[in-house]
């Protein structure tokens, strides 16, 4: 098998295990027909090859299959496609929905759809496709009857953004579907679900030390109350000894949000009206800092000469300075949510059930050390 004919290809930056990466790679190739029942599959040495892998990860996506029945191994032969094995079929068993609130879809819109992206791409490897649906706030509102009915119009599982309220998780509880949550700011463990979200409170922590260690101590804090970013701000706060101003801190209200760029400037405003403002904000997403970036020039404040600004997620904004931020990789939250999802879809064992996925920081021009 050459290596631009195969169906997938191995992720090495994916949350994912390699050999559960092959393990699915080879089952799609089984459900395509590419490995009809009672065929060898290539060996160890030549999977290792073409997927650029180790042959330990290649031994265990077979050694998994095995035990799933839809491999079989024979003395000195090799690995072959079990006699009995069949392929569930793709449509419905393989059509998933993309649940997100309709109230914040706008504010999210960028993450959304780099998170959407990441599953929209595992699920074509996988044969498979995404429902994209929206959901209101009112709870009468969590209608899924139009997602469950069977046939073509059927689906199999659900991933939930991290913007639904907990009615609708609980909907898609009560339906008896599987499901996995992305991008959730909360400890997942709270909805006793299967989740995965980028680790923003360490995320967090790393950019307040990262400013610390630039000399300054007068920091303040744009986003939402109940998030990590802002608990993780706290617990940063008290760690270097610095105090929490009030003054320093402006929240977004999640029911009367604004545009995101809007919400930043209205934020960076009501903070600019006190007393003296920080040396520097955290503010939640890169498209707040827009906004937070737009009014100080406005206001004749130079960034970072006057006031040093962090974002959030890496989203592609051009400011002016650069924006130093968070980076988190939305498309590979979408990824690993799908594959754990699909997991679940085919009974099988998921290495964890809680994926936290690193993050990093990126400095640029819109921080500097305090003058």
């Amino acid at each position: 098998m050459r290596r631009q004919d195969r169906p997938g290809a191995i992720q090495p930056g994916s949350l994912t295990p390699v050999g559960e990466q092959l393990g699915a790679i080879l089952l799609s190739d089984i459900r395509s027909g590419r490995y009809a029942p009672s065929t060898r599959i290539p060996s160890e040495r030549e999977l290792a090859e073409t997927y650029r892998i180790s042959r330990t990860s290649v031994r265990e996506s077979i050694a998994q299959l095995i035990s799933q029945g839809v491999l079989v191994r024979r003395e000195r032969q090799g690995a072959f496609v079990a006699p009995t094995a069949v392929a569930p079929p793709l449509t419905g068993a393989r059509t998933i929905a993309f649940l997100v609130s309709r109230h914040l879809l706008e504010f999210f819109q960028i993450r959304n759809s780099r998170i959407l992206s990441g599953v929209e791409d595992c699920l074509h490897e996988s044969g498979g496709r995404v429902i994209f649906h929206t959901i209101g706030e009112d709870p009468a509102s969590v209608r899924l009857e139009p997602l469950l009915r069977g046939g073509t119009n059927g689906i199999a599982g659900c991933i939930l953004s991290g913007t639904v309220r907990r009615q609708t998780i609980e909907a898609v509880r009560g339906a008896g579907l599987p499901f996995v949550l992305v991008d959730r700011d909360a400890p997942a463990e709270q909805d006793r679900v299967v989740s995965v979200r980028a680790d923003y409170g360490a995320g967090t922590r790393l950019a307040m030390r990262r400013l610390h260690e630039l000399g300054h101590r007068r920091i303040g804090f744009i986003g939402f109350a109940d998030s990590l970013k802002y608990r993780a701000f706290c617990d940063s706060l008290n760690e270097f000894g610095l105090a929490h101003d009030p003054g320093f801190v402006e929240f977004i209200e999640v029911f009367d949000l604004p545009p995101a760029i809007l919400a930043g400037y209205e934020a960076m405003d009501r903070i600019l009206a006190r007393r003296k403002p920080p040396d520097c904000i955290l503010v939640t997403n890169d498209l707040v800092a827009v906004g937070v970036i737009e009014r100080l020039r406005i206001g004749g404040i130079e960034v970072p000469e006057g006031i040093s600004v962090v974002g959030f997620d890496d989203l592609g904004q051009r400011t002016n300075p650069p924006l130093t931020r968070v980076r988190a990789d939305m498309a590979g939250l979408g990824r690993a949510a799908a594959e754990s999802l699909l997991c679940l879809i085919d009974g099988r064992r998921i290495a964890q059930n809680h994926i936290l996925a690193p993050v990093e920081f990126i400095t640029a021009g819109s921080t500097a050390a305090r003058r």
